[in-house]
C-alpha cells in the first residue's frame, strides 16, 4: 500500500465541542520532505516525532472527525443522551432554591466620614427603576436589627447592584432557558435547565433589610432583562420573615438559643484562642479609632455579638475592642477601596476574617445550636422542594450568615473562604429515570456554593454529592431530637 505525504503538526481547538475536536496533525509539503529525507537527523527527528503517514481513506476519516468536532456541545450530549437513555440514568433539574447573599455594601459600623460612604450608594433614580415592577411585603413589626446600620451605613453601594444584575444574568443563562441541553457531570448525565421561567414562576423571600431587598431588585433585572415581562405580572418580594432566615435576630427566637450561644462562647478552647488574638483585636482597633463615630462600640451583631462587649465592657471606652465581626467588616469594606489605616495590612485583615468566621463555625456547627436557628428555613426550603405544587425557582436574598447556617444545617462540606458578596447557593431538586427500572424515577438534592458542588456530610452517612430528598428530610426533622442544652 502506497503511504501518504508526512504531515506537518496543527493543533485544531474548539472550545464549544467536544474532546474529539481536538486533533493532532503532522503536515509537511512533498517539497520540504525531499530536501529533508536525507539529512542525518531526519530520522532521529521523524521517530522522535512518531510521524504518521495517512492513505487518503485515512484522510477521509480525518476530515469526517474533524466535522465532527465542529458540532456544537449541545448536539454532542444529545447524542450521548440518545445513547444513555436505554441504560444510565438521566437527571433532571426540576425545581431549584437559590440563597444568596446580598451585594457589595457599606460599613455596618458608623464611621466619621459619612459624606464619603454616602456617595458610594446608589442614585434614588436608578433605586426607583429597580423597584418599579416589584412590591415589598413588609412586616407590621418596624424593629430593626443592629446589623441594618444607621443612615449611609449597612447600605448597598453601586457596585453591589452592579454585582446582583451580574447574578441575575449568571441564573437567567442556567435555569431560564427555553433550550434544554444536556451535561455530563462526571458519569451522571443531567438534563439542564428548568426551562424557561416566567415571573409567575417565581417566589422571592427576603430580609426585611434595605439592602438585601435592592440586592433581590437588582437580581431580577439581570434574570428578566425585558421590562415587559414584569410590568403585567409584578413580582413580589416577601420580607416578612426576617426573623427566621438569619441565625442571629435580634431578639432571639428563644431563650435556649440565647442561652447556648453564651455556653458555646465560653468553652475553654474559645476563650483561650480569644485570649491569644486579643493584641490583635487591640491594634486593629487602634489602627481604627481616629476612623471610627462615636457611637461604633454600640453596634452588636452575630451568633455571640452580645459576648464580644461583655467581656470588654469593664475597659476604658477608648481601649474597649471591636467586636471581631466588626473589625471583619470594616476591614473588608475598607480593603476593597484600598482605604486601610496605617497599621493594618493584607495580612492582618486576612487574620481578622479567619478569625471571625472561625467563631461562626465552631458554634454553627453545635447541632442543637444549629437546628435552633436554621430549622425553619431549612425545613421550608425542604417542604417546598418536595410540593409539586410549589414555584420551579425561589429567591431567598439574605445574608452571609444566612448562608453559613444554611452550609451547617444542611451538614455540607465547609468552603475554603467565607462567601463574599453575591455568593449565592444553589439547592436543586433532581429527578432520576432510568428505562431499565421501567421509568422508575428518584429524587434527590444536589448543593452548590459558586457554581461548586458541596457534598453532603451527614455523621453516619457515607459523604453524597447528592442525597435522596426522602432521607434529607427525615435528616431535617430528625434533629428535634438533638439534646437541649441541660445535657450539654
Amino acid at each position: 500500500m502506497k503511504r501518504g505525504l508526512p504531515v506537518r503538526r496543527f493543533i485544531c481547538h474548539d472550545s464549544h465541542s467536544s474532546p474529539f475536536a481536538t486533533m493532532v496533525v503532522r503536515l509537511r509539503t512533498a517539497k520540504h520532505h525531499q530536501e529533508r529525507q536525507n539529512h542525518p537527523l531526519d530520522a532521529v527527528a521523524t521517530e522522535k516525532s512518531r510521524m504518521i503517514y495517512w492513505t487518503p481513506r485515512c484522510l477521509s476519516i480525518i476530515m469526517v472527525m474533524l466535522l465532527l468536532g465542529s458540532l456544537s456541545r449541545r448536539q454532542l450530549a444529545l447524542g450521548v443522551v440518545a445513547r444513555q437513555q436505554s441504560s444510565a440514568p438521566t437527571y433532571k433539574t426540576i425545581r431549584a432554591h437559590v440563597v444568596h447573599r446580598h451585594g457589595d455594601r457599606t460599613p455596618i459600623t458608623p464611621l466619621l466620614d459619612e459624606e464619603y460612604w454616602r456617595k458610594t450608594l446608589i442614585r434614588d433614580e436608578i433605586l426607583d427603576k429597580i423597584a418599579v415592577n416589584t412590591k415589598v411585603l413588609a412586616p407590621a413589626d418596624t424593629n430593626k436589627h443592629a446589623a441594618s446600620g444607621r443612615g449611609p451605613f449597612g447600605k448597598l453601594t453601586e457596585l453591589g447592584l452592579l454585582q446582583m444584575i451580574k447574578v441575575g444574568g449568571t441564573l437567567r443563562e442556567r435555569f431560564t432557558s427555553e433550550q434544554i441541553h444536556a451535561r455530563l457531570d462526571g458519569a451522571k448525565l443531567f438534563l439542564e435547565p428548568l426551562g424557561e421561567v416566567h415571573p409567575t414562576d417565581l417566589q422571592v423571600y427576603c430580609t426585611n433589610f434595605e439592602r438585601t431587598i435592592q440586592s433581590v431588585q437588582g437580581l431580577l433585572v439581570g434574570l428578566f432583562p425585558d421590562p415587559s415581562s414584569t410590568t403585567v405580572n409584578r413580582i413580589s418580594i416577601d420580607a416578612r420573615n426576617t426573623n427566621w432566615m438569619i441565625p442571629d435576630p435580634q431578639p432571639r427566637q428563644s431563650p435556649e438559643q440565647s442561652d447556648l450561644e453564651k455556653s458555646l462562647s465560653s468553652r475553654p478552647h474559645i476563650l483561650e484562642r480569644e485570649q491569644d488574638l486579643k493584641p490583635l483585636a487591640i491594634r486593629a482597633t487602634k489602627a481604627l479609632r481616629h476612623l471610627l463615630a462615636a457611637d461604633a462600640h454600640e453596634i452588636s451583631f452575630g451568633v455571640d455579638g452580645d459576648i464580644d462587649n461583655e467581656q470588654s465592657g469593664s475597659q476604658q471606652v477608648e481601649l474597649q475592642p471591636l467586636g471581631w465581626n466588626q473589625l471583619a467588616e470594616i476591614t473588608k469594606c475598607l480593603s476593597v477601596r484600598e482605604l486601610l489605616p496605617e497599621g493594618i495590612g493584607a495580612d492582618m485583615v486576612e487574620k481578622i476574617g479567619k478569625h471571625a468566621a472561625w467563631r461562626w463555625f465552631e458554634n454553627l456547627t453545635n447541632e442543637r445550636l444549629v437546628h435552633l436557628a436554621m430549622h425553619k428555613m431549612s425545613r421550608a426550603m425542604i417542604d417546598t422542594l418536595m410540593d409539586d405544587d410549589s414555584k420551579r425557582l425561589v429567591i431567598w436574598s439574605a445574608h452571609d450568615s444566612t448562608l453559613i447556617g444554611l452550609l451547617c444545617a444542611f451538614r455540607l462540606q465547609m468552603p475554603a473562604v467565607w462567601p463574599e458578596y453575591a455568593s449565592s447557593i444553589v439547592v436543586e431538586l433532581i429527578e432520576a429515570s432510568s428505562s431499565m427500572n421501567g421509568n422508575e424515577k428518584e429524587r434527590f438534592v444536589r448543593f452548590s456554593l459558586n457554581g461548586e458542588q458541596l457534598n453532603c456530610e451527614w455523621k453516619g452517612e457515607p459523604v453524597m454529592d447528592m442525597i435522596p430528598v426522602s432521607m434529607l428530610s427525615g435528616k431535617i426533622g430528625s434533629t428535634n431530637g438533638v439534646a437541649s442544652i441541660e445535657t450539654l
